[in-house]
């Protein structure tokens, strides 16, 4: 399976040092050359910026599709340009967490998940502790409904100690995957406002055309 990535779940993955998950969740992992401007900008966290200026293989960073989509034009830019090249690509997913973003995405008929539902997945392949993925995200500025990061520990009661070692590939998501029916998993308030003139959230700093 194929996805296109908002900035988002990877910014946020970044964040709580799990990025490595991804490439063992997907075969592949596209993300539009505006959503890549915005991870670089100065007031980008540091941890972020640090991954964007010497990122892993796995990424597929891509040229914005040529042309524009008026139907999109609410949407934060790098929400817009990640819809715009799924469409393009004929991606199976979207990684992305703002809710007007999603729903646009949904309506196109391409599936989304957010970093609420990626950790949910990764949790269940044997790949994250959730107890400690949640308090990693709790320490950020990631925002979501309590009860979602409440739904997701109860979805997995039980702690489990140490991490097996993350090889890829361990296996995709499977087509029949619905991120809906995990916690967070692309809905509304799970990862934030998608654009934020706030240092350390996705799209921060960036003017609100380039901006992801």
């Amino acid at each position: 399976m194929r996805a296109v990535a908002d900035a988002g779940p990877i910014h946020y993955l970044v964040l709580i040092d799990r990025i490595a998950v991804l490439p063992t969740l997907l075969a592949g992992v596209a993300i539009p050359d505006t959503v890549c401007r915005q991870w670089r900008h100065p007031e980008a966290p540091a941890a972020v910026r640090r991954w964007m200026s010497a990122p892993p293989a796995w990424p597929a960073v891509e040229p914005d599709p040529v042309g524009s989509d008026p139907s999109l034009g609410p949407l934060d830019a790098g929400e817009r340009e990640a819809i715009r090249l799924a469409t393009a690509l004929g991606a199976d997913l979207i990684l992305m967490d703002g809710r007007a973003g999603v729903a646009a995405a949904r309506a196109r008929g391409v599936a989304v998940t957010g970093t609420l539902g990626i950790v949910d997945l990764a949790v269940r392949r044997g790949l994250l502790d959730v107890h400690d993925a949640v308090s990693r995200l709790r320490a950020t500025n990631f925002r979501c409904r309590p009860a979602l990061f409440e739904a997701l520990l109860a979805r997995h009661p039980r702690p489990w100690h140490g991490f097996p070692p993350i090889r890829h590939p361990e296996g995709t998501l499977p087509i029949g995957y619905d991120p809906s029916s995990s916690p967070g998993a692309g809905r509304p308030g799970t990862g934030g406002a998608p654009a934020s003139a706030r240092a350390g959230r996705p799209g921060s700093g960036g003017r609100r055309g380039p901006a992801g």
